[in-house]
């Protein structure tokens, strides 16, 4: 994972009742955005609204959700950080 993905909020964490699987695969440029556009928009996304979206690597689930550390200026810090933790989005079940 480089540093602009960490310094994005967008960590692959196992948290407890995780919606599925944390996305493993790489990020895209294009999830990056997704996601970015998500975590900027708190009165459309509040801490623990849920996102999907399909790209060409598979389906996405996004949650936003807090973050206990982030890189800013190349620097681990350590708190409370709004960011988004992308998922492998689960099947439908039906």
């Amino acid at each position: 994972m480089t540093g602009l993905q960490l310094a994005l909020g967008l960590f692959l964490l196992k948290s407890q009742g995780a919606p599925g699987r944390p996305w493993t695969k790489p990020v895209t440029p294009a999830m990056r955005a997704w996601a970015i556009g998500i975590k900027n928009n708190a009165t459309g996304f509040p801490m623990g609204a849920t996102a999907t979206k399909a790209f060409p690597e598979g389906k996405v689930l996004a949650r936003v959700e807090v973050h206990t550390w982030t890189i800013r200026e190349g620097k681990r810090i350590t708190g409370r950080f709004r960011g988004v933790t992308l998922y492998e989005a689960p099947a439908p079940s039906g």
